[in-house]
This record gives C-alpha cells, sequence and structure tokens, in this order.
C-alpha cells in the first residue's frame, strides 16, 4: 500500500511525538476535569454550608452536624454562631460558652457578627451567675461603637456591677443609667425592672 506523500509528514511526527503528545493531552484533561469537579463541589458544600448559616431554623442535632460537616467552609465560623445561640435557647450554657469563646478566640466569623459573639458570651455568664467574667465581656463591648447593642452592654454591666461581690453601692451604676435614660419610657423601664430584681435578692 503506498502512503500519500502529504501523510507522510503525519505519520512521521505520530511515530516520533504523537503518541507522546495524545497522552499529555488525555492527561491535561483529567487534570481539569477533576479541577472541574473539585470546584463543583466546593461550591456545592460553600452553598449547603451558607444555608445551615443563613437558612431557616433547625435543631442543635441538624446544627452540631453542619459543624461536622462545613468546617473546612467559609460559612463555618456562621454555623458555630447559630449553634451556640441554639445552645442558649435551650439553656445549655456551658456548652453555648464554649462555643462562643472559640469564636472569640480564631476570629473565624465575619467582623460584623464580633458583637454578637461577646454579647452572647456574656449573657450566658450571667445566666450562670459568673458575675466577675460576664462584666469583663461587657466593658470590653462597651470600648467599641456598636449603636445598635449600646445600650444592653450599658445595662449588663450595671446588672453585673450590682451581682458582683465587693460592690459598694449595688444601685449606682442603674441609677446612673436612670437619668441617662430618662427621655426612653421602654428603656427606663428595663432599667426599672432590674433595680426591682436586685432588691428583690
Amino acid at each position: 500500500m503506498n502512503t500519500p506523500e502529504e501523510l507522510i509528514p503525519v505519520i512521521d511526527w505520530w511515530q516520533k511525538d504523537g503518541k507522546k503528545t495524545v497522552a499529555l493531552l488525555a492527561c491535561v484533561g483529567v487534570v481539569a476535569l477533576c479541577v472541574n469537579l473539585w470546584f463543583d463541589r466546593s461550591n456545592r458544600l460553600e452553598g449547603e454550608a451558607s444555608n445551615y448559616a443563613y437558612g431557616p431554623d433547625v435543631s442543635i442535632e441538624e446544627l452540631q452536624d453542619a459543624v461536622a460537616k462545613y468546617s473546612s467552609q467559609k460559612a463555618s465560623g456562621v454555623i458555630k454562631l447559630r449553634l451556640a445561640e441554639k445552645y442558649a435557647q435551650e439553656k445549655q450554657y456551658e456548652n453555648a460558652v464554649e462555643i462562643y469563646k472559640a469564636l472569640a478566640a480564631d476570629n473565624s466569623i465575619p467582623e460584623v457578627l464580633a458583637s454578637r459573639v461577646a454579647l452572647g458570651l456574656a449573657n450566658c455568664q450571667e445566666s450562670l451567675a459568673q458575675w466577675g467574667d460576664a462584666l469583663k465581656t461587657y466593658e470590653a463591648l462597651s470600648a467599641g461603637d456598636n449603636a445598635a447593642i449600646a445600650f444592653d452592654v450599658k445595662l449588663g454591666v450595671a446588672r453585673c456591677y450590682a451581682f458582683t461581690e465587693g460592690a459598694k453601692d449595688k444601685l449606682e451604676k442603674l441609677e446612673a443609667l436612670k437619668k441617662e435614660y430618662a427621655n426612653d419610657k421602654f428603656l427606663l423601664n428595663r432599667i426599672e425592672k432590674t433595680i426591682d430584681v436586685i432588691k428583690s435578692k
């Protein structure tokens, strides 16, 4: 069988480099496919994690599973925050405190949620009657400029001060708050209820 002259260069190339080139292209194709599959999986996991972080309410057990499953995703810190808040709602304060402290230490949540972590920690410390620790947490928060939680932080400081052992005038800070918020009936009512609770102790 005579080989057409125009095919001779192609045959020579195939015999010298063709098989290597095809093998190389096949390898590149496999690598590209693997990378594409990895990105698809990563995007799918990130979407699932975001649903647990920002989606509808779920149970403690579901959040615990999500924390384990999506630990390497960007939304993992927010999932942990939701789990801590769920623990607090169910009065499992020790579990909540453990997560809040871990979140405060590893900076795994968006900065905009950092005050939510600290406020949650302080509330749980109060619920556990850890007045000194709660007072320190509130005082650290009071150094910030988050107007949305400013009153809650001030009230928390005053409340913890009143319950902290060795406080000279337990109502001093609460009375000062009454003057500061004298024109806001709703907040003033909250302060007065707090005073009533402390007086009843």
